[in-house]
């Protein structure tokens, strides 16, 4: 099973006054089984967390395993875009999500990527 690890950081004070100060968690989900497409881009569309800022990082697809994806989420606009083939890197997926601290659990936003799986 992909697991979340858990970060927090502080909020830059050059960002605007209505967010000053506020913190945010940063949190890696990583996993080496395929991801299906067209379940990561519904569940980002439709499950992903609202507090969820942003999401980034390299994805291994069932769709197209031979290369490695970068995902990128702001919001819920999702932009996955192949990158390069896997070569003799291992395939799997990294990726790395922002949000304030409050909002969810990394078993959560866990158990949401685990779900588009492909066994």
């Amino acid at each position: 099973m992909g697991r979340f690890d858990e970060t927090a950081v502080t909020h830059d004070a050059h960002r605007n006054n209505e967010q000053h100060g506020a913190r945010f968690g940063t949190q890696t989900y990583t996993d080496a089984r395929p991801l299906s497409r067209r379940s990561l881009e519904r569940m980002i569309k439709r499950q992903l967390p609202a507090g969820i800022y942003r999401c980034k990082g390299f994805v291994h697809l069932a769709d197209d395993p031979a290369n490695r994806y970068v995902l990128q989420v702001v919001g819920r606009r999702a932009d996955l875009v192949a990158d390069r083939p896997w070569g003799t890197e291992p395939p799997g997926n990294r990726i790395v999500a922002i949000a304030l601290d409050s909002n969810g659990s990394t078993d959560e936003l866990g158990d949401l990527f685990d779900g588009c799986v492909v066994d």
